[in-house]
């Protein structure tokens, strides 16, 4: 997982989105300046909103249950993404995202009539390993 990335969050513009904490802080200092040099009465009436700091990812998409996909496919392999917490998920936890992804490609392959698919998919889910 990265280590996120900053924003300003001002009344006036919403939510604006840096690569470092020198931009943030920098624009921060701007609009404050901005809005005190705007205003009459010496502030922004929402001068309380204006704010900066950091974002960071909850979960991130991860790719789990890859298999080959069937014949006539326009792709070689399948896959499905999970929201998983990154190197701090458990191995039990996974483990049942893997269980989970293979039921639902499972599910999935049931559907559209390819039950040889759905049974690779559930074998793969059974055979799983924990990924790295």
């Amino acid at each position: 997982m990265s280590d996120g990335q900053w924003y300003v969050s001002d009344p006036d513009n919403g939510v604006t989105v840096f690569d470092s904490e020198a931009e943030a802080h920098a624009e921060a200092e701007v609009i404050l300046a901005q809005f005190a040099n705007a205003s009459p009465d010496g502030w922004h009436e929402n001068m309380e909103d204006l704010h900066w700091g950091q974002l960071l990812p909850s979960q991130v998409a991860t790719q789990v249950n890859e298999r080959k996909a069937p014949s006539g496919s326009e792709f070689d392999t399948l896959c499905e993404y999970v929201l998983s917490d990154d190197a701090t998920v458990s191995e039990r936890d996974k483990l049942i995202d893997v269980l989970r992804a293979s039921i639902v490609a499972a599910i999935v392959d049931l559907e559209g009539g390819r039950q040889e698919d759905a049974l690779k998919a559930l074998r793969a889910g059974i055979m799983a390993k924990v990924p790295s």
